[in-house]
């Protein structure tokens, strides 16, 4: 399957797809945006790995989720 590297590109860049966590809809949908375009990317044969992906998620969370991060850094690392 080749890589159609356009459509990632504009599937990253459109506008509509914020990947920070802003509020303005809940922590379920964000995560499942997140997971809907690493679906999108795969089905083009963009393999995405979990770890990528969490991190992804982590990382577009603001401060104030900073403890969960810490606390999941943790564990992981256990």
């Amino acid at each position: 399957m080749s890589i159609n590297y356009d459509y990632c590109r504009t599937l990253l860049d459109h506008p509509k797809e914020n990947f920070n966590f802003d509020g303005s809809r809940t922590m379920h949908k964000h995560v499942t945006e997140m997971i809907n375009i690493a679906t999108k990317l795969e089905s083009m044969g963009l393999k995405v790995n979990e770890s990528f992906l969490v991190t992804f998620i982590m990382n577009s969370l603001p401060l104030q989720y900073c403890p969960f991060q810490i606390n999941y850094n943790t564990i992981k690392d256990m």
